[in-house]
C-alpha cells in the first residue's frame, strides 16, 4: 500500500526522539516539551503533524518555540497544556490533554488553544504532508567545562 491510500493514523509515543519511519504521514501525540529539537525530531521523519507538551512554557517560550519552527516547513503542530496532563506520556495527553497553542499552519486546520488533543488530533487528519527538510538546528549540542 503507498502512502496515498494508506489510512492516516493518530499515534502516540512518550518522546519525539521515539518517532521513526513507521509515524510517517501520520499525526504523532507526543509527551515531549514543544521546543525546536523535539520539533525537528518529529520533523525529519516527514510526520504529517505533530501535538507535544507545553511543559508549562517555560523561560523564553522554550516550551512552545518548536510551533513556530514547524511552520517555516508548513508542518501542522500543537501543545497541550501540561497543567491538563502527563508530560512524556502521548497515551495520556490524548486521552486528557487540552491544547494551550496551535501554529499558523494548525490553525488553518480548525485546531484552536482550548480544544481536546484527540479533537486537535482528528483535523489534523486532512495536513498535507510537508515536502521540504526542517531547518537545521544547533541547540542539541553544546560543550559543557
Amino acid at each position: 500500500m503507498n502512502a496515498e491510500n494508506e489510512i492516516v493514523k493518530i499515534l502516540t509515543v512518550g518522546c519525539c526522539s521515539n518517532v521513526c519511519a513507521e509515524h510517517r504521514s501520520h499525526i504523532v501525540v507526543s509527551g515531549s516539551y514543544g521546543g525546536r529539537y523535539n520539533a525537528f525530531n518529529a520533523a525529519k521523519w516527514s510526520v504529517r503533524a505533530v501535538i507535544m507538551n507545553d511543559a508549562g512554557i517555560g523561560k523564553d517560550k522554550a516550551g512552545i518555540v518548536g510551533l513556530d519552527f514547524l511552520d517555516q516547513i508548513s508542518l501542522a503542530a500543537a501543545t497541550a497544556d501540561a497543567w491538563t496532563c502527563h508530560i512524556g506520556d502521548g497515551d495520556h495527553m490524548l486521552a486528557h490533554g487540552i491544547t494551550s497553542y496551535v501554529n499558523r499552519t494548525a490553525a488553518a486546520l480548525g485546531c484552536t488553544p482550548g480544544q481536546s488533543v484527540r479533537n486537535c488530533a482528528e483535523r489534523m487528519l486532512t495536513a498535507t504532508v510537508p515536502t521540504v527538510v526542517p531547518p537545521p538546528i544547533t541547540e542539541a549540542m553544546r560543550e559543557a567545562r
